[in-house]
């Protein structure tokens, strides 16, 4: 988020304290991060920490996973610190507090990536997949449904256009923009729950996925170390919803194609990716981003306008040549026959 979260930085500084231990010298707020429900922020101490504050209910698998994965050998993860009670997160009024050991670095799409990244990109994303899930996890992580539950939230907002007046010259501009690509956003819709269907009633196997990792999730430091970072979306999923991004022009690349070639160096140069999975999670990943976008910009209350402007750029980006509408349109062409019955804008 761009502005602050309702919680004073004194409340804060207390029982990052109390809980963790620790005497702050300074606590600065990042303005980075897409998540409408979280905030980040540099604290200095006797060692620079990095803190999450969620807001709402926790998906506790989100810290969980990679305390697991880390314990089990898994090294590019950055993991959550304990308090003082063992605990991976605290939790304050409506929010929670993780803390974790700050990562100087750029994310995979400023800093750059080496064929060597992506090959131990895919070598970490192949033992993940490989992992069980614990007794705990078995419980508590999130399971692929294929009923994405953002396709509620874009018929609410599809009605909302049509009839809502806005005072905000922002928030007109984008429901404006909405009318003229309704189309392609019912198309949309309609694909992705006729491919779910399929899915039902014939699922693929699951494996622990990380669920968004594209390359504003891979942090890479000044030693050129690579970290897979923010678990928040983890879920129990086929594997072609980590793979998805690797093939579906999610990562901003002029040479996606060498990239994907060293990724599966890593993961397995003889993976079979399922075409009609690959599709769904092409197509759900579109539907996920216009929901979250243009949810920010039209439903969420009390936003400034620079978040208001910044989700209105990301939501009118999502209809660019090569972006996630054009890609999900584009996996029509790796479908078997029986699957191609939709006449795609």
């Amino acid at each position: 988020m761009l502005e602050k979260p309702n919680l004073a930085d004194e409340i804060i500084i207390a029982h990052l304290r109390d809980q963790y231990a620790i005497q702050i010298n300074a606590l600065e707020f990042l303005p980075i991060g897409n998540d409408t429900n979280a905030w980040v922020y540099r604290v200095e101490a006797s060692e620079t920490y990095f803190l999450k504050v969620k807001r709402g209910t926790l998906h506790t698998p989100s810290v969980i996973v990679p305390r697991y994965l880390k314990d089990s050998g898994i090294d590019p993860i950055v993991p959550p610190l304990p308090t003082q009670s063992g605990q991976l997160w605290h939790p304050i009024e409506n929010f929670t507090l993780i803390l974790y050991p700050f990562m100087e670095g750029e994310t995979g799409f400023k800093a750059g990536m080496s064929d060597a990244h992506w090959i131990e990109l895919g070598t970490a994303l192949r033992r993940i997949h490989a992992l069980p899930l614990t007794p705990i996890l078995e419980q508590t992580m999130r399971m692929e449904t294929f009923s994405p539950r953002w396709i509620a939230t874009i018929h609410k907002m599809d009605k909302l256009v049509e009839t809502e007046k806005y005072d905000n010259p922002l928030r007109e501009d984008l429901a404006a923009f909405w009318k003229t690509k309704r189309d392609p956003i019912r198309q949309i819709i309609q694909r992705t729950e006729t491919i779910a269907q399929h899915l039902k009633a014939s699922p693929p196997p699951f494996a622990l996925c990380h669920a968004d990792i594209h390359v504003f999730n891979v942090l890479i430091t000044p030693q050129k170390q690579l970290f897979i970072v923010d678990w928040d979306e983890t879920i129990y999923a086929p594997k072609e919803r980590d793979l998805m991004f690797v093939s579906a022009g999610v990562w901003p690349s002029h040479n996606s194609d060498h990239q994907a070639d060293m990724f599966f160096q890593g993961y397995g140069s003889s993976t079979v990716v399922d075409p009609v999975v690959m599709a769904y999670y092409r197509y759900e990943w579109a539907v996920q981003e216009i929901s979250e976008w243009a949810e920010r910009a039209l439903l969420v209350p009390d936003l400034g306008d620079e978040t208001i402007a910044d989700a209105v750029r990301g939501f009118k980006s999502l209809f660019n040549p090569g972006a996630e509408v054009d890609v999900a349109f584009q996996s029509e062409a790796m479908l078997p026959e029986g699957f191609k019955s939709l006449r795609v804008w």
